[in-house]
C-alpha cells in the first residue's frame, strides 16, 4: 500500500513539473474549445500545436500571446494556408495558421508582395523589429485558408524552433475530464512469441468499472516469449476526442514504458508513424499508441526498462518470479493532469507441444508413445482418424492413456493405445490441451502405410508453395498433391550454405509450414530443398527457386513486377528494419471514370511507412497513349490521388515518389478543369464598388500542384486568388474600388498534367 502511495505522489510531482511557470494571452477572446491538441497523429508528422475551434466561422480577432515582432510571414493555397510567425521577447516563436486576413499594418505589406511579384504564394522574413507587437494586440483574423474546416492553429516553439506543447507551456484551457481506453493489443515480436496460443496480434476491448474509476479486460490473455502492448485510448474535452499526453505503463508494480509529448524535433516528427500503429491506421482508421519503442525510433520522448525497450519477455519475468500470472496498469493522462487506468492481468505460459510421436502394433491394439512439453499439466489429448482415400476425420477414444516417465518440470513422454481393426492405411491426428485452454498443433501419423500400392505409377508426386516474408522471418506454405509417409525434410540454400527452419507445422493431411529466419542480407539465389518420401514409398528430392528482393536498414533496394512493368527502387536507410519487396499485377476497377493505362500494381509491404521518398516506376506500351498526360496514381478506398509524372519517353516510363506501399496504376489526364463564375455573374450588375468576386475552380483528377497554376486579372491587371482547394472556391478582392460601368473577368486554370482553361466574364458596376 504505500508503494501505490508513493507512486502515485510522483507521479503528481511529475505531472506538476512538466508544465512551466510561462503565462501567455491566449490567442482568441471567442473560444477556448479545442479540436486537436499537441502529438496527435497527422500523416507522417506529430500535430505541433493546438487547433482552437471557431464554430465554423470566421473573422475572429486573433491576438498576440505575448510581445516581440513579426518574424515571418506565410501564404499559400495549402498546409497553414496564411501563416503568421511571432519571435516572442522571451525568446521563444509563436505560430498562427489558416488565418483569413492579417493585421492592417501587416495585411498591407502582403498585399503589396504580391501584387509586386503576381504570385499568391509567399514566405517572407523580416528584420528584426519591423513590425512590433505588444501581449494582447490583434494579429490577424481567425479563417479556413489551407488545410481544414474554421479554426485557429497555434504553436509555440523554443528558440531553437522545435515545436513545444502549448498546453504545457504556459496555455491554459479548461478541461476536466479524463482519458478513455478503447483496445488493448498484444502483438508476438517474433516468431517464437504466442498470444493466445498463436503467433498473431490480438485486440481486446476494455470494459468500464464504474465503481473503481477503471477499465478492465473481460479475459485474461496468455502470453508467451517476447511481446509489446498497444492501447487504443484518447482524451476528453467538450465532447470531443484528442490525443494523450503520457501514458505509463507497469508490470506487476514496476514501470516498463512511459511517453509524454512536450516537444518534438521536425526533423524526426515522421517517426509519429513508428510511434503509433501505422498499420492499423491505414488499414482500419484506428489510432493504437505502442507501449514500446519500435526500432528506428529515435524520438527522445520515451522511457524504458533497459534492456527490454518496453517490450515484456516471459521468460526473463517468469524466471526471475515464477508465478503464471502477473498484473499490468497502464494510466493515461491528459496536459491537465487528469488521469484515468487500466488494469488486468497477461497469463505466462506457452501452448504444449507434441514433440514426437512413435506407433507399434500390441496384442492390445495400436499403441503411440510420444513425448510432451508443457508448463502446466497437460488436461487433454484428443485423437481424430480418417480412411487416406477420402479424408474424413472422425474423434476417437483412447483405450488406454498413461504418463511412462516425467523427463523435466515441462517434458513427459506419454503412451496412448485405441482398438482398431483396419488393415487398411489410415491417418490419425493427435492434439493436446492443457488446463489454460491452450492447444498443441496436431501432430499426424500415418498407420499401416506399408501396405499402401501405388494404382498408378505415372503419377508424379509435386507441390505449390507460396512464401512471405516478415520481421525477418520466411515462411513457406508447402502444399503437395499426395499424402507423404511421414513429415519432409525442408531446407533452405543460401549461398554455399542450408538453413534449417525453426519451425515446422503439419496444417493438414497434405500441407505444411516452415519459418526461416532470414539473417543473410542476399536474396538471389535462394533456393527451397524438399526431401521426403511418398506415400508409396517413392523417395522425393525437389528444388524451387524461392523470388525475394529484400531490403535492410543500412541497403538499398529494387523489385520488378514479374510483367517487368512496374519497379520500385528504395535508398539505403529509407527502412527501420528488414522487408521484402512484391509487385503483383491487378485488374484495374471495372467502374472507374478515368483511363487507366496498363494495369493496376501492388505494392507490398503495405505496412513500412519509410524515413523518406522511395522511386515507383510504372511502363507503358500503348500506341494511342498520350505520354504528356501520364501520370501514377495511387488507389486508396477507391479513390485516386497523384503520385508522379516525371517521365522517360525513350523506354515509356512514369516515376513517382511515395512514402509508403499502396496501390498504384497509370492514369491519363486530358481534361482540364472546371470554372465557373459564381459571382458576379456573366453579364449582370453589382451595386458593390469592392466586390467579393467568388468562382468555382474544380479538377477531378490530377489538380493543382503551385499556386501559379491559377490566375484572375480584372480588367487586365492581376488579383489575388484566395483559393480554397478543399471547397474549391476561388475568392479575390479589388484593391480599390471599381469605377461604374463595366468590368472584365479573366480565370486561368492549369492543373498538373498542364490542360488548361480559361473563363473569361463581365459584370457591371451600378450606382
Amino acid at each position: 500500500m504505500l508503494k501505490k502511495i508513493l507512486i502515485f505522489l510522483l507521479l503528481i510531482i511529475l505531472q506538476a513539473s512538466g508544465k512551466d511557470s510561462s503565462d501567455y494571452f491566449f490567442p482568441l477572446k471567442e473560444s477556448k474549445n479545442l479540436t486537436s491538441v499537441f502529438g496527435d497523429h497527422r500523416n507522417f508528422h506529430f500535430h505541433s500545436g493546438i487547433d482552437i475551434s471557431t464554430f465554423g466561422k470566421t473573422g475572429y480577432k486573433v491576438f498576440a500571446c505575448q510581445s516581440g515582432w513579426v518574424f515571418r510571414i506565410y501564404c499559400s493555397f495549402w498546409g497553414y494556408g496564411k501563416g503568421l510567425y511571432l519571435k516572442l521577447d522571451d525568446g521563444r516563436y509563436a505560430v498562427y495558421g489558416h488565418l483569413s486576413k492579417f493585421a492592417p499594418k501587416i495585411e498591407k505589406l502582403i498585399r503589396e508582395k504580391q501584387i509586386q511579384n503576381k504570385s499568391y504564394k509567399l514566405n517572407l522574413f523580416l528584420e528584426e523589429n519591423r513590425i512590433r507587437v505588444e501581449r494582447g494586440e490583434m494579429v490577424g483574423y481567425s479563417g479556413e485558408a489551407g488545410a481544414g474546416a474554421p479554426h485557429l492553429h497555434f504553436e509555440l516553439r523554443d528558440s531553437q524552433n522545435r515545436p513545444l506543447n502549448p498546453l504545457t507551456h504556459g496555455i491554459s484551457v479548461p478541461d476536466r475530464n479524463s482519458p478513455v481506453f478503447r483496445k488493448l493489443l498484444i502483438k508476438p515480436e517474433d516468431k517464437n512469441s504466442c498470444v493466445d496460443g498463436e503467433n498473431k496480434t490480438k485486440i481486446y476491448d476494455f470494459a468500464y468499472d464504474q465503481k473503481k474509476n477503471t477499465y478492465y479486460l473481460k479475459q485474461t490473455p496468455t502470453i508467451w516469449g517476447k511481446v509489446g502492448l498497444e492501447v487504443c485510448c484518447y482524451d476528453r474535452m467538450n465532447k470531443k476526442y484528442f490525443g494523450i499526453h503520457n501514458l505509463e505503463a507497469y508490470l506487476d508494480g514496476e514501470l516498463f514504458f512511459s511517453v509524454q509529448y512536450d516537444t518534438i524535433d521536425f526533423e524526426s516528427s515522421w517517426m509519429v508513424e513508428l510511434d503509433r500503429d501505422f498499420e492499423l491506421r491505414k488499414k482500419r482508421n484506428l489510432n493504437f499508441y505502442k507501449l514500446f519503442v519500435e526500432s528506428g525510433n529515435s524520438l527522445n520522448l520515451y522511457q524504458t526498462k533497459s534492456p527490454r525497450d518496453g517490450l515484456i519477455n516471459t521468460s526473463q519475468v517468469f524466471e526471475s518470479q515464477g508465478h503464471p500470472e502477473h498484473k499490468i496498469e497502464i494510466l493515461a493522462y491528459d496536459a491537465s493532469g487528469n488521469s484515468r487506468g487500466a488494469e488486468f492481468f497477461l497469463l505466462f505460459n506457452r501452448r504444449p507441444e507434441i514433440l514426437s510421436l512413435v506407433n507399434s502394433e500390441s496384442d492390445y491394439g495400436t499403441k503411440v508413445e510420444g513425448i510432451l512439453k508443457d508448463d502446466s499439466n497437460i488436461k487433454f489429448i484428443t485423437f481424430e482418424q480418417s480412411p487416406v482415400e477420402n479424408i474424413d476425420w472422425l474423434k476417437k477414444e483412447f483405450v488406454h492413456q498413461k504418463i511412462l516417465t516425467s523427463l523435466s518440470d515441462s517434458l513427459a513422454n506419454y503412451s496412448f493405445m485405441w482398438k482398431s481393426e483396419d488393415k487398411d492405411p489410415y491417418l490419425v491426428k493427435i492434439q493436446a490441451e492443457d488446463g489454460d485452454g491452450l492447444k498443441s498443433d496436431y501432430r499426424y501419423l500415418l498407420i499401416n502405410g506399408e501396405s499402401v500400392e501405388n494404382q498408378n505409377p505415372q503419377d508424379m508426386t509435386d507441390f505449390d508453395f507460396k512464401h512471405s516474408y516478415k520481421d525477418g522471418y520466411l515462411n513457406v506454405d508447402l502444399s503437395f498433391n499426395k499424402i507423404l509417409q511421414k513429415e519432409p525434410e525442408v531446407k533452405i540454400k543460401n549461398g554455399l550454405f542450408n538453413f534449417d527452419p525453426i519451425s515446422f507445422v503439419q496444417k493438414d493431411e497434405k500441407s505444411y509450414s516452415a519459418t526461416f529466419l532470414m539473417t543473410e542480407t542476399k536474396s538471389e539465389g535462394i533456393l527451397l530443398l524438399i526431401d521426403g518420401m511418398t506415400i508409396y514409398k517413392d523417395m522425393i528430392s525437389l528444388t524451387r527457386p524461392v523470388p525475394l528482393a529484400l531490403v535492410v536498414p543500412d541497403g538499398g533496394g529494387k523489385a520488378f513486377s514479374l510483367d517487368s512493368m512496374a519497379s520500385i527502387r528504395i535508398s539505403p536507410g529509407l527502412v527501420y528494419k528488414s522487408i521484402n519487396l512484391e509487385i503483383e499485377k491487378k485488374d484495374p476497377p471495372q467502374k472507374i471514370k478515368h483511363k487507366v493505362i496498363g494495369s493496376l500494381y501492388s505494392f507490398e509491404p503495405e505496412d513500412i511507412p519509410f524515413s523518406g521518398y522511395a522511386d515507383i516506376s510504372l511502363f507503358y506500351d500503348e500506341e494511342d497513349t498520350n505520354p504528356d498526360k501520364l501520370a501514377i496514381y495511387e488507389l486508396n478506398r477507391d479513390k485516386w490521388r497523384f503520385v508522379g509524372k516525371e517521365k522517360d519517353q525513350l523506354i515509356k516510363k512514369v516515376s513517382g515518389k511515395v512514402r509508403y506501399l499502396s496501390e498504384y496504376a497509370l492514369l491519363e489526364d486530358s481534361n482540364p478543369p472546371e470554372i465557373r463564375i459564381l459571382y458576379p455573374q456573366n453579364g449582370k450588375s453589382t451595386r458593390r464598388r469592392k466586390p467579393n468576386i467568388k468562382v468555382k475552380i474544380k479538377d477531378d483528377l490530377s489538380g493543382f500542384g503551385s499556386e501559379e497554376d491559377i490566375e484572375v486579372t480584372l480588367d487586365g491587371e492581376w488579383m489575388i486568388p484566395e483559393y480554397d482547394p478543399e471547397k474549391t472556391i476561388l475568392i479575390t478582392t479589388p484593391n480599390n474600388n471599381l469605377s461604374y460601368g463595366w468590368h472584365n473577368l479573366k480565370i486561368r486554370a492549369r492543373d498538373r498534367m498542364g490542360n488548361l482553361n480559361v473563363v473569361e466574364g463581365r459584370f457591371k458596376v451600378i450606382k
